[in-house]
């Protein structure tokens, strides 16, 4: 369990039609896909965040990217109780095809996979981060709060409000 409200930025990485999803390896939200992210360090600006956990998660670096959106989300326990309480920052990147990709050792992420767009099947997918892909190509920044509950098995997506 956390006290405060963790900084993450997630990152929509697109070529073309397609969005490269991770597929996550611990908690919370093992097993489930999830868009490419992770948290900020402490005075790291918000494109050497996106930079590195790209790097880190996939192997790609990044070209373009604008911010997509701003979201607040609270995973809850069983009982209701607070487990997460995550504040992201989304942002739509695509590829930097004049960088090779590189060996990926991130033991938070288990493989890699892209996807087309629109989703056609969300199973699997972290319902939040189903929402922010939904979003990623927005004109305007979008700002949502979800509330999600999981026991682990399974992650249900409680309410989501603008």
């Amino acid at each position: 369990m956390v006290n405060n409200p963790i900084p993450v930025c997630v990152v929509g990485l697109v070529d073309g039609n397609k969005i490269l999803l991770v597929k996550r390896n611990k908690e919370p939200y093992k097993g489930y896909w999830s868009l490419v992210g992770g948290k900020f360090e402490l005075g790291e600006r918000l494109k050497d965040t996106i930079k590195r956990e790209v790097m880190e998660e996939t192997g790609f670096s990044i070209g373009n990217f604008k911010i997509s959106g701003m979201y607040n989300e609270i995973l809850l326990d069983k009982n209701d109780n607070p487990l997460y309480h995550f504040l992201f920052v989304t942002v739509k990147a695509s590829l930097d095809k004049n960088v090779e990709r590189k060996d990926v050792n991130d033991a938070a992420i288990k493989t890699s996979k892209w996807f087309d767009l629109p989703l056609k099947d969300t199973t699997n997918i972290i319902p939040s981060d189903s929402v922010m892909i939904e979003n990623i190509d927005s004109d305007n920044p979008v700002y949502k709060e979800f509330v999600l509950k999981g026991d682990g098995n399974e992650l249900k997506l409680v309410s989501v409000r603008e």
